[in-house]
């Protein structure tokens, strides 16, 4: 395939992306999915990162299209036909990482090589052959060449210079793509970031997050999940914070692998495995998980407890329900029972009681964007504010599921404090048989130490940019009486 037809297949993938109310992620499986006959793994893995980048970049790269009028000025009846505007904001994308490699230095673009007259081509020298042997003229291959390439590297080189803290929206708006809105309501209510980090939680997000995977300690350790990945030719490391958290910076089709079948390890972010060691259940503890999703939460307090406890796992999505039974299977776990949830309503007796209830709630998953970035685009004051009240209502629905002196714990893959802080301090105001209760202590037993933790604190919020992990935000409250 020629490169100039495979960044028209970027087009057409970016172009359906940006239009699917489907995640980036799944609607790219449903792609590749489409066109495995035609796109081999070496063009799918360029096609990903490539669009990708693009989404995480796409009010830089439309600014840039606008400014140069690109999409007239690159225009031919034969070059970009699926996706034409959109190959061209993908065209931009990759003169960028290609002049300004530091900035983008995730992409690997040599990957793709095309050899003419028995010479090897960078892909600047790729792209401008694929022009003039579709075009049969130097018109386009020369401003190609010259023109485009040196009004894209004085923009870019323009607008990163000129950084200045009292302009913040504007810098991170052009340079990351953060929107003005999404950058505001972190400024004026989260209680981490702010004028003087904003740059960096903007870079960090902007970087494509490793997979991280969780060895199931009652099975295996970690060394000997990381050894038997490395004679795959899978690289990997241990995780830094939590202790059965191994990382694996290359993305890799890690569920196709037997330690996988065999219930070694389940695919969870770092951050996420925090929640099991933050509630530290004990060996015959019951525990509601109440939003359980795919049950990775439900899977690792299983894990922790030796498969000794009785764990009731449930969610309003019954597809997600199914996905708790079979990755169950995996570990051969007999804890964990399934109960049906219809509009908020268990199936369990009203007056039943746990010494844990979870309430892992749904939120505007802001703190994936790494993952998903088009999260950057569609996550609005008024969504937060919708989704918080809804969350609130949650909380406090399935906290009456708690024993005297039982825990409640509260966690979002939300960053934004109107999630999180915001929630458990009215959650308390309004509900006086519950207090905070440290969750330092309970990392402290598993070796667990983060810097940002004091030792009174009974919530965290977790960065990229300074735990390199999905955003994330875990409250442990207790229960000191019934009302």
């Amino acid at each position: 395939m020629r490169l100039i037809n495979l960044i028209d297949n970027c087009g057409q993938l970016l172009n359906i992306i940006l239009k699917s109310p489907n995640s980036a992620d799944r609607t790219a499986e449903s792609f590749f999915r489409n066109k495995r006959k035609i796109i081999g793994s070496k063009e799918r893995k360029f096609i990903s990162q490539i669009v990708f980048t693009s989404i995480r970049n796409l009010i830089l790269i439309k600014n840039i299209c606008t400014t140069f009028e690109l999409y007239n000025n690159i225009n031919h009846p034969n070059i970009f036909i699926k996706g034409k505007k959109y190959s061209v904001m993908v065209l931009v994308q990759i003169l960028l990482a290609e002049y300004f490699y530091f900035d983008f230095d995730f992409i690997i673009l040599d990957n793709i090589k095309y050899i003419e007259n028995e010479k090897t081509l960078n892909i600047i020298e790729s792209i401008c052959a694929d022009l003039f042997a579709i075009s049969n003229t130097e018109n386009i291959t020369n401003y190609f060449n010259k023109k485009l390439s040196k009004n894209i590297i004085k923009y870019y080189s323009n607008i990163t210079k000129n950084y200045n803290e009292n302009d913040a929206l504007n810098f991170l708006e052009n340079v990351y793509s953060f929107p003005k809105e999404f950058i505001n309501n972190l400024l004026n209510n989260s209680e981490i970031i702010n004028k003087n980090n904003i740059f960096d939680f903007a870079k960090s997000m902007n970087h494509p997050a490793n997979t991280c995977i969780r060895v199931n300690s009652s099975i295996v350790d970690v060394n000997k999940v990381i050894n038997i990945l490395k004679e795959q030719g899978i690289e990997s490391y241990a995780g830094k914070i939590s202790p059965s958290s191994i990382v694996v910076p290359e993305r890799r089709q890690l569920s196709n692998l037997d330690i996988y079948k065999q219930g070694y390890f389940t695919i969870q972010d770092e951050a996420s495995q925090l929640v099991g060691y933050c509630i530290n259940p004990n060996p015959k503890d019951s525990i509601l998980d109440a939003c359980a999703g795919a049950g990775g939460k439900s899977l690792h307090l299983a894990d922790l407890q030796n498969d000794n406890g009785t764990i009731i796992a449930t969610d309003i999505e019954d597809k997600k329900l199914k996905e708790i039974t079979k990755r169950a299977a995996l570990t051969n776990y007999k804890s964990i029972q399934i109960a049906q949830n219809k509009n908020g309503k268990i199936s369990i007796p009203s007056d039943k009681k746990f010494d844990v209830v979870l309430v892992d709630a749904p939120c505007s998953g802001a703190g994936t964007i790494r993952r998903d970035p088009m999260k950057k685009y569609t996550i609005l004051t008024k969504t937060i504010n919708k989704i918080a009240k809804n969350q609130l209502e949650i909380l406090t629905n399935y906290s009456k599921y708690v024993k005297p002196y039982g825990t409640l714990v509260y966690s979002t893959c939300s960053i934004f404090s109107q999630e999180n802080e915001q929630i458990v301090k009215q959650f308390l105001k309004e509900n006086s048989d519950f207090m905070p209760d440290s969750i330092t202590p309970h990392l402290k037993k598993y070796g667990i130490n983060i810097s940002t933790v004091k030792e009174n604190d009974f919530y965290i919020t977790l960065f990229p940019f300074i735990h390199n992990t999905d955003g994330f935000f875990i409250a442990r409250m207790k229960r000191v009486h019934s009302k």
